[in-house]
């Protein structure tokens, strides 16, 4: 829009009014139209065509999840995906009880878990676009009382060695095996020092080849144990039969998705996504950024000012989210504001986040997610790893900083009847607020509501 039709001119708005002013007096005293009551209607009828108002339009953002990690092989996060499920007798031996609740976890049924196995989670948190094909080997037993990792990684890939179709978990044929999911035997109280020290010599370890032509891109080490335990508080366990939460959680990570929980005991609940996400606290689905990054989203952008409105189903079943920054935005790797319909639906039955009232089993909230995403570079504008105590990623920001976080829900609004929507009391916020960007450090004020529900279709309404 040019500049001199723009709102926010002043110089304009006066011009106009004067010309206005002046050609309504010339008709009073001439009892005619004057040259300038036409200039001054003109320019106001110009002015009003060319008022902005906003669209709401569906984009294509730049970027995806692999140019966030450095030196990370994540399994391709679109199509049908080979995985294989190696059980380790490490600590002690599998039984047929254990690697029968274990195939359940992988992938068994929603009857059989109370819940999801981790193949039919990834396909309904990806609106079907990802598929796992999960092979269960029989246990390998590496017995050692010292957790030996290079011990267990040797035996690993000699294991491996013996798989005859082991080239088919090469599913984008780059002569890396895409993902081997290690699911060992302990007592709980060795597992983090086991996986620490496996993470902090991991690209050691993966350095091995199979044989002349392959190698391990990713390998995730999952304590059996988290199966049974129903150890986390952050979701319901009530319904659960076999847990699955953790490893769908470490795959997440398989993705190359981040930790979005904050680590900072001095912030606890207050910061990141309250831990009321796959990727923060094993929690109902994966966040819209996680999905944006995955490429499974149709993502809009909401751009000029003034009032518009568009439709949304729930997130976790349509996978459609609204943008609004202070700038043009068109990478994922920047900074603006996610707005989704949150329902307690499907893969988030189990979250923690409960209706005001508590007779209703399903309810409708609208939750914003502010994204501070951008990447740390070099002088050559290569991404380059941060190596902060909280923070191993490509990103600049972690969530462990409580005034500079890198997803952060800061409302979440629960809609209760017509024109009317309540605080769930679990984010701080308004309907209307004034927005702060960090990077450029500004502010816009942001004004939205759900206008209705009708059966699974909001109306979002957004003034900008």
């Amino acid at each position: 829009m040019p500049l001199f039709f723009h709102k926010n001119n002043i110089f304009l708005t006066e011009l106009i009014a004067i010309l206005y002013l002046l050609g309504c007096e010339k008709m009073k005293i001439k009892k005619k139209i004057s040259i300038y009551c036409l200039l001054g209607l003109s320019i106001l009828s110009l002015s009003s065509c060319f008022k902005s108002t906003i669209t709401i339009e569906k984009v294509e953002l730049e970027g995806n999840v692999k140019d966030s990690l450095v030196n990370e092989r994540p399994i391709q996060s679109i199509g049908n995906n080979n995985i294989l499920a190696v059980p380790l007798n490490l600590y002690n031996d599998y039984n047929s009880d254990m690697l029968d609740k274990l195939d359940k976890a992988l992938f068994g049924t929603s009857e059989e878990t109370g819940y999801y196995s981790l193949s039919n989670y990834i396909k309904e948190s990806s609106y079907q676009k990802l598929n796992l094909d999960i092979k269960r080997t029989e246990p390998l037993s590496v017995y050692s009382n010292s957790f030996d990792n290079q011990n267990v990684i040797d035996s690993l890939i000699d294991f491996l060695n013996q798989i005859e179709d082991i080239k088919k978990f090469d599913n984008d044929n780059d002569n890396y095996i895409d993902s081997v999911f290690v699911i060992y035997t302990s007592d709980l109280s060795t597992t983090y020092t086991f996986k620490q020290r496996f993470e902090n010599n991991k690209t050691i370890y993966l350095d091995k080849s199979i044989n002349d032509t392959l190698k391990v891109g990713n390998i995730s080490f999952v304590d059996y144990a988290t199966i049974e335990k129903k150890y986390y508080s952050y979701y319901d366990t009530k319904d659960l039969l076999i847990d699955s939460h953790e490893l769908i959680h470490q795959f997440g990570h398989v993705l190359g998705l981040d930790d979005s929980e904050d680590f900072e005991p001095s912030i606890g609940e207050k910061g990141g996504e309250y831990h009321t996400t796959m990727m923060s606290g094993m929690s109902g689905d994966f966040s819209a950024f996680d999905k944006m990054l995955l490429k499974w989203t149709d993502v809009y952008i909401a751009k000029g000012n003034q009032t518009a409105s568009t439709t949304l189903k729930p997130f976790v079943t349509e996978g459609k989210v609204v943008l609004i920054s202070n700038h043009e935005v068109t990478s994922l790797y920047d900074e603006y504001l996610v707005l989704e319909l949150y329902s307690n639906q499907k893969l988030n039955k189990d979250n923690c986040i409960k209706p005001s009232n508590p007779k209703k089993n399903i309810f409708y909230s609208i939750r914003a997610m502010h994204v501070n995403a951008q990447l740390k570079t070099n002088s050559t504008g290569r991404v380059i790893k941060n190596d902060t105590e909280y923070n191993k990623t490509g990103f600049v920001a972690d969530n462990s900083v409580y005034n500079y976080q890198r997803t952060r829900f800061i409302l979440f609004k629960e809609y209760s009847g017509e024109d009317e929507m309540t605080n769930l009391n679990l984010y701080n916020g308004y309907s209307s607020f004034l927005l702060a960007f960090y990077r450029y450090n500004s502010s816009k004020t942001i004004t939205f509501s759900l206008v209705k529900v009708e059966e699974d279709t909001a109306t979002l309404s957004i003034t900008l």
